[in-house]
C-alpha cells in the first residue's frame, strides 16, 4: 500500500476508535472526492488524458485551475514562466487532438472562450488561423504539435514535472513516523544479517587448518577447493593450504559487491586482457603482503623442478569437473566483467516442481512456487529462511512481486480466472478478486515499475479433443488487462486493444510507458501505455513466445520462444538485431526421466532468463544448473552443475551478484557470484 493510501487508513482506524463516526464519514467522502487523486501522479496524468481525449474543455479548465491553487501558486516565483508554459501546452494539446479527430465544432468552442487576456497573448494570436487552414499538420506554425514525439515529450514533462513538486512538498508527522519506522525495521535487518556474518568468520577462524580435517569444508569459498587440488597435483612438496587460505582471504567482504571493490582495488595493475593469470599477478592481488611473501616464497623454491601455472579465476574450467565429455564448452571468463562462483545456498522446501522464483524489488526477498500450488516466501542472507507460506486454491500460473514501495506485496494469478493481492510481512490476504469468466488462467502478471497498475493476461480454457485428451491445435483466444493496485480493480478505461490472443509474457520498460508482450501465435506487440493500444507487432518465433524481457537501454528486447530460439529485436521496428545462438533445451519444455520408466514432461510457465545488475550476462535454464552468457559478445561464460535435474525458472536479484535457479526437483539454489 502507498504511503499516502497508509496514512488515509491509519486516520481511519483512530477515527474509528475514537467514536468519530461523523467525521469518518466525512473523511471518506472527500477521500472519494480528492480531485488530488492522493497525490499520485499516474492518476492526475490519467485524469488530464480522460478530459482531453472526451473534449471536456471546461473540465479540463478547472481541473488546472486545481491544481494551480493546491500545488503551482505555493512554488517560488522562478517557476511561474515554467508553468505558464505548461498551461499554454496543454491547451494547445487539447485543440490539436480535436483538429486530429476533425472535431471542428470543439475547436470552434475553444477559440470562442478564449478569455480577452489570453486572445491578445503572443501564444494564441497566430492560432486563430488553425479552424481555416487545411492541412494544419504540414503547416510550418502546427506541424511541430501534430508529433507523437512532441506530446510524449509534453506529458513526459508535466509528469516529472508533477512528480518533483510532490516529492518536494513538506510531509506531515504520520508519513514522517512511517517512513522513519520503515527505516528502523531496515536497520534492524542490516544489523542481525551483519552480525551472523561476523559470528560465521569467527567461526571460521577458530577452526582447525585444513590439513587437519577429513573433508574440506563448506563456506564461502569451497569452490576454490577445487583450485587447491589441482594445484596439489601439480607442486609434488608445496603448501596447497597456505594457497587455499591466500585465495579465500579474497572473499572477506561481506557481499558481493564490496567483495567486487576489494578485488578491483587490488587488481590496479593487473593486466585484464588476460584470461590466465600470471603468478606474480595473483600474488601481487593479496590482501596480504606477509602472506603473499610467504607464498611467493614457496612457489620459488620448486620452480626449477615443477611449474606451478595458477589458472584463471573463472570457474568454467571447473564447472565441468566429472561431467560427461559431451558437455556444453564454456567460453573464457576470466577477463574484465566475468564472474566466479562464491557461495551456494540450497532452499528445499517444496515437494514437487518449481514454476516460478522470483526476486522482490529489494533483493531481500524471494517468491517461489511449485505446480502443487504452494507459494513460498523467504529471505535470501544471510540463509534461506522462510517468512510466509501460502496454498493456491487452483493450479498457480502467474507470479509477481509489486514496485519498489510496495515491496511486500505479491500478485498471484491461478487457471480458475482469481487474481490475488498477498501481504507477505503481514502473512494475509490483503484482496482476490475474480476476472472474466470467458478467460479464466492468469497466464501473466505484469506490475508497472513506476506507478500503482499492473497487466494481467488472461487465456481461455484449453479444449480437448477427440478423445479427451488436450487440442493442442486449437486457438487460444486471451485478453489484456489494466488494474489499479489499490482498488484490486480493472482501471479506468478500455481493456488493451489487441487480437484476442492469449498473451504468455510481458515486461514493462523502466519508465512504465512501454509494455513488451510474447503470446502463442509468435507474435511479439508494443503497447504505449499513456493511449493503453497497441503500437507495434511483427512474427517473432515459429512456435509460443515463452519468455520476453526489455533491455535496460530500452531499445530492444530479448525473447525466447519454444522454438527453441533466443533472440534480441529492435523496439523501434521490429526487426532482427541478433540470433543468440543458447544450448538445446534452454527454451523448453522441460523433461524428467526417472528410474521405472517415470517420465514428467513441464512447459515453461516462470523466467526462462534474466539479465544481471548492468545487463552484461544473462542466465538461462540447463539440465543440470543455470547456465550464464556473457552478452557482449555473446558466448557462455559460467556453467552451474547446482542441480540433478532441469532447471524450469531463473531470476536474477536487481542490485547485487546473486540469482536463485528452481528446477524440477522442487530445490531452488540461491548462488552467490563475484564480479570481477
Amino acid at each position: 500500500m502507498a504511503q499516502t493510501e497508509l496514512a488515509d487508513e491509519l486516520v481511519r482506524e483512530y477515527l474509528l476508535f475514537r467514536g468519530f463516526s461523523s467525521s469518518l464519514k466525512t473523511f471518506d467522502a472527500e477521500i472519494k472526492n480528492d480531485k488530488a487523486k492522493g497525490n499520485r501522479v499516474d492518476k492526475i496524468m490519467d485524469q488530464i488524458h480522460a478530459l482531453i481525449a472526451n473534449y471536456d474543455l471546461m473540465g479540463l479548465k478547472e481541473f488546472w485551475a486545481f491544481l494551480d491553487r493546491r500545488l503551482f501558486s505555493r512554488l517560488e516565483q522562478m517557476y511561474a514562466s515554467s508553468i505558464y508554459k505548461l498551461e499554454v501546452s496543454l491547451f494547445r494539446l487539447y485543440v490539436i487532438n480535436a483538429q486530429q479527430n476533425t472535431r471542428k465544432d470543439k475547436v470552434n468552442e475553444f477559440f470562442e472562450k478564449l478569455s480577452a487576456k489570453e486572445t491578445n497573448s503572443s501564444d494564441w494570436k497566430e492560432w486563430f488561423v488553425l479552424p481555416y487552414t487545411k492541412s494544419a499538420e504540414e503547416h510550418t506554425l502546427f506541424a511541430m504539435y501534430f508529433t507523437k514525439q512532441w506530446q510524449d515529450t509534453f506529458f513526459l514533462s508535466l509528469h516529472n514535472f508533477l512528480s518533483v513538486i510532490f516529492s518536494c512538498m513538506p510531509k506531515p508527522v504520520i508519513m514522517n513516523q512511517i517512513e522513519s519506522q520503515k527505516e528502523i525495521v531496515r536497520l534492524r535487518e542490516e544489523n542481525a544479517r551483519m552480525r551472523l556474518l561476523v559470528s560465521r568468520q569467527d567461526k571460521e577462524d577458530s577452526e582447525p587448518p585444513s590439513s587437519q580435517r577429513s573433508a574440506p569444508s563448506i563456506d564461502l569459498m569451497d569452490d576454490f577447493f577445487v583450485i587447491s587440488q589441482n594445484n596439489e597435483e601439480r607442486v609434488e612438496d608445496g603448501p596447497p593450504t597456505r594457497i587455499r587460505s591466500f585465495i579465500r582471504n579474497i572473499a572477506l567482504p561481506s557481499s558481493p559487491s564490496a567483495s567486487r571493490k576489494n578485488v578491483l582495488k587490488s587488481n590496479d595493475g593487473l593486466n585484464r586482457t588476460s584470461t590466465n593469470h600470471s603468478t606474480q599477478d595473483l600474488l601481487s592481488s593479496s590482501p596480504s603482503d606477509d602472506q603473499g611473501a610467504k607464498v611467493k616464497e614457496s612457489i620459488t623454491r620448486q620452480k626449477s623442478s615443477t611449474a606451478l601455472d595458477i589458472p584463471s579465476f573463472s570457474m568454467a574450467e571447473y564447472a565441468v569437473t566429472n561431467e560427461p565429455s559431451d558437455a556444453l564448452p564454456v567460453g573464457a571468463s576470466g577477463g574484465e566483467g566475468a564472474y566466479i562462483l562464491l557461495n551456494q545456498e540450497e532452499f528445499s522446501e517444496h515437494r514437487s516442481s518449481l514454476t516460478h522464483c522470483k526476486f522482490s524489488s529489494d533483493s531481500k526477498t524471494v517468491a517461489s512456487a511449485d505446480v502443487d500450488g504452494v507459494i513460498k516466501i523467504w529471505s535470501v542472507h544471510p540463509s534461506p529462511v522462510t517468512i510466509a507460506t501460502t496454498i493456491s486454491k487452483a493450479m498457480l500460473l502467474s507470479l509477481e512481486w509489486c514496485s519498489m514501495h510496495q515491496q511486500h506485496l505479491l500478485l498471484l494469478g491461478n487457471k480458475s480466472g482469481t487474481v490475488r493481492l498477498f501481504d507477505a510481512k503481514e502473512k494475509r490476504t490483503v484482496k482476490e478478486v475474480a476476472t472474466e469468466s470467458a478467460y479464466p488462467r492468469i497466464v501473466s502478471l505484469t506490475c508497472s515499475p513506476c506507478g500503482e497498475r499492473f497487466v494481467s493476461s488472461g487465456a481461455g480454457r484449453l479444449r480437448a479433443a477427440a478423445g479427451g485428451n488436450l487440442d493442442s491445435n486449437a486457438p487460444r483466444l486471451g485478453r489484456l488487462s489494466l488494474w489499479d493496485l489499490n482498488t484490486m480493480s480493472i482501471d479506468v478505461g478500455p481493456f488493451l486493444t489487441m487480437s484476442p490472443v492469449a498473451v504468455n509474457t510481458s515486461a514493462f520498460s523502466q519508465n512504465g510507458q512501454l509494455l513488451v508482450t510474447g503470446a502463442v501465435d509468435g507474435c511479439i506487440r508494443v503497447f504505449d501505455m499513456h493511449l493503453a493500444e497497441a503500437c507495434g507487432a511483427w512474427q517473432a518465433h515459429k512456435g509460443e513466445v515463452a519468455s520476453v524481457l526489455i533491455s535496460h537501454d530500452q531499445k530492444s528486447c530479448f525473447s525466447m520462444g519454444t522454438d527453441g530460439k533466443f533472440c534480441e529485436w529492435s523496439l523501434t521496428g521490429g526487426q532482427l538485431v541478433r540470433e543468440l545462438k543458447v544450448h538445446s533445451g534452454a527454451c523448453g519444455p522441460f523433461v524428467l526421466n526417472a528410474a521405472g520408466g517415470y517420465r514428467q514432461v513441464q512447459t515453461p510457465k516462470g523466467a526462462l532468463f534474466a539479465f544481471d545488475e548492468d545487463a552484461s550476462h544473462v542466465i538461462t535454464c540447463h539440465q543440470t544448473g543455470g547456465l550464464i552468457y556473457q552478452l557482449q559478445p555473446f558466448e557462455a561464460a559460467l556453467q552451474l552443475k547446482d542441480h540433478k535435474v532441469p532447471v524450469v525458472c531463473v531470476d536474477w536479484a536487481f542490485d547485487s551478484s546473486t540469482c536463485v535457479t528452481g528446477a524440477m526437483d522442487g530445490k531452488v539454489k540461491v548462488i552467490s557470484l563475484l564480479h570481477q
